[in-house]
């Protein structure tokens, strides 16, 4: 899996060791196949499919996303490096987001999917529909990790459904750096480590706000009480004398295990509202769209904005009607 990291502030500045001592540790634990960096303050993007990127001082470089690819499908090539940057967004990922192909298809990219990989297909269709869009639409259906900047609104969004995400708060500065990986980073610098939930956040340097809570599973014995790919991050400890984190369940399986929605207590599965898991109408999710989409009428809900309505099931009929977003 590739590995992904941001740093929000723009004026921490670091020792050029420590940075590339950062960066390395994610390189070697998730990437082989190209490393990228972008620089929003300065709109510097280098990427390269051989080499760690050098455009920048990175003892000054401020605010930054970086990501390490480990490829999975989609050449090893620069343009299959991240981030990729638009107009809007720009974004790096981690993770499965099944069905991608076909729903960039639908909004019309034609491009060759041998030669282009899901990712880059994923910032396409973000471009198309924009974050909360493409989080409402996702949210169910993949398991994976997306940090990604917006050039408009210059704040920076998670939008996580599986995977690892962690974030701590550094001592000196007291400002907060992310990354998706348990890393010895951490305990190197003496962070406390905040490891997130799935769900729509915004980061950011004195910490971050979750705007909406995604998918809760409950795991019984290392199996999912969901249809949801059998989960290694579901449980453990951090070994600090062997510098790993320790897994207190089976290891991960692709072996996919149905439940029926059923655990050994008779019980349905819970979801992020304790009832359904449904979009619902909550003040942090107003937050999102009066935010993203304010150009919009402010008395429009949830149901007018997105077509589909709160509970967005037929994905193919969603992106079929929010061409014009």
């Amino acid at each position: 899996m590739c590995r992904i990291a941001y740093n929000p502030s723009p004026t921490i500045n670091y020792e050029a060791e420590d940075l590339w001592g950062f960066f390395s540790r994610l390189e070697r634990v998730g990437g082989k196949d190209g490393n990228g960096i972008f620089i929003p303050k300065t709109g510097v993007l280098e990427k390269s499919a051989v080499a760690m990127p050098i455009c920048v001082d990175v003892e000054d470089c401020g605010e930054f996303l970086f990501h390490t690819r480990n490829a999975t499908n989609g050449k090893v090539a620069d343009h299959n490096c991240q981030p990729f940057v638009g107009k809007r967004y720009a974004m790096v990922h981690n993770g499965i987001f099944s069905g991608i192909e076909s729903y960039a298809n639908l909004l019309g990219f034609h491009k060759s999917t041998a030669k282009y990989s899901d990712s880059y297909m994923m910032h396409w269709v973000m471009e198309k529909v924009g974050i909360l869009n493409f989080y409402l639409a996702f949210k169910d259906k993949s398991y994976g990790v997306i940090v990604a900047y917006d050039k408009t609104l210059k704040k920076t969004f998670l939008l996580k459904t599986g995977g690892v995400f962690t974030g701590g708060q550094l001592k000196k500065s007291m400002k907060w750096i992310y990354a998706s990986s348990e890393l010895d980073f951490w305990e190197l610098h003496d962070i406390k480590v905040k490891r997130f939930g799935s769900g729509l956040y915004r980061l950011g340097e004195e910490g971050y706000k979750r705007l909406h809570k995604g998918r809760r599973t409950r795991y019984v014995g290392g199996r999912s009480t969901a249809t949801v790919y059998t989960n290694y991050y579901n449980g453990g400890h951090w070994n600090k004398k062997k510098r790993k984190w320790e897994y207190d369940t089976p290891p991960y399986s692709k072996k996919k295990i149905k439940t029926k929605g059923i655990d050994k207590h008779g019980k349905k599965p819970f979801s992020s509202n304790g009832k359904t898991n449904t979009i619902d109408s909550s003040e942090s999710t107003k937050e999102v769209i009066t935010v993203e989409y304010s150009q919009t009428d402010k008395s429009k809900g949830i149901n007018n904005l997105f077509p589909g309505g709160d509970n967005v099931n037929n994905l193919n009929s969603f992106f079929s009607r929010v061409r014009g977003i």
